[in-house]
Formats: structure tokens, sequence, C-alpha cells
């Protein structure tokens, strides 16, 4: 069975990246859920925390997906600029 990593492909990083990025993830939401625990049996302490920090969290892949969108539209532009001028190129030839 062969791995394939589509989604270092889907998601345009190397697989180092895309593992700090993950594990980045992994430790913010594994914090909040230990505040949660905490919170549970303390309700005074960390009563926004947990909720505040997976908004962030989820607030950060939304603005990373729309960098990704941007620069795969620029790219889509640029490819049609560039298949333009080569048309034109012909043409004049």
């Amino acid at each position: 069975m062969k791995i394939s990593f589509k989604h270092l492909k889907e998601v345009d990083q190397t697989y180092t990246e895309h593992a700090k990025d993950a594990l980045s993830v992994s430790f913010k939401l594994l914090k909040s859920s230990l505040a949660v625990l905490v919170h549970a049996f303390y309700p005074d302490v960390f009563s926004n925390y947990a909720t505040q920090n997976c908004k962030d969290v989820y607030e950060q892949g939304l603005q990373k997906r729309e960098t990704q969108e941007d620069n795969e539209n620029e790219q889509t532009v640029l490819l049609k600029d560039q298949s333009m001028n080569t048309e034109l190129e012909k043409k004049e030839n």
C-alpha cells in the first residue's frame, strides 16, 4: 500500500510545514481540553478560555484557507495571462 499524501498537495505545504501546523493546533486544543477539565470542578476558573481558544483555532484555519484560495486564484489568473500572451504571439507570427 502506497501513502500518497494528497492532502499536502491540496494545502500546498511540505510535510514539515504541515506537521508543525497540525501539532500547533493539537497543542492548543489539548490546552483547551485541560482547561475545561479544570473548569468542570472549579466553575470560576477558565470560564471562557476554551471557547476563545477554539474560536481562535477555527479563525486561523479560515484565514489559511482564504490565503490558499487567493494564491490559487492568482496562479489561475497568471496562467490565463500567459496562455493569452502565447496565443497573441502565435497570431502575430
